[in-house]
């Protein structure tokens, strides 16, 4: 990919990001997730957007799930908006995510059921963590919406694409 480190390396729970320069003088960031089913979608989610309401992606290895992205601001939105003008801010960034679903990602209403019945494997694994009432409420939500939805590119909390569809 042609880089060289520009800051100290940061992780989290999918994998690692490293600060690079790319081309030498353009600031980037380059990507590596950890080899897991549900990390293989995202460059393709990435490609979809082109850069609108997510970072551009520069390229991409899927083999060793390494992606080379345009390298963000780390300031939060909460850090630098208030009350309504962060709803219209997260509405409108949204509203760049809602793209027709490229063929290929895996589709909502498939997955619904495996997170149905994490719900109810959580529950019984974290007895009283949640009202019963709750995880009830949470298992219908998920089994009565996953199957109405259009066929549009969505970002899971988190992270991971996913596209809708009825």
């Amino acid at each position: 990919m042609g880089c060289t480190a520009d800051g100290a390396l940061l992780y989290g729970c999918v994998g690692i990001v490293i600060p690079v320069l790319r081309k030498t003088t353009e600031p980037a960031v380059l990507k590596m997730s950890f080899p897991r089913p549900e990390n293989r979608f995202e460059p393709d989610a990435l490609s979809a957007w082109g850069g609108r309401g997510a970072v551009l992606l520069h390229e991409r290895d899927d083999d060793r799930f390494a992606m080379l992205l345009e390298r963000a601001h780390s300031t939060m939105l909460v850090q630098a908006a208030e009350g309504d003008e962060v709803a219209a801010i997260a509405g409108n960034v949204s509203r760049r995510f809602a793209i027709p679903a490229p063929a290929g990602l895996p589709r909502l209403q498939d997955r619904a059921a495996g997170w149905e019945e994490q719900l109810r494997r959580d529950a019984r694994k974290f007895p009283g963590a949640l009202p019963s009432r709750t995880v009830q409420a949470a298992t219908a939500t998920v089994r009565e919406l996953a199957h109405h939805q259009p066929d549009t590119l969505a970002r899971q909390a988190s992270a991971r694409p996913l596209a809708r569809t009825a």
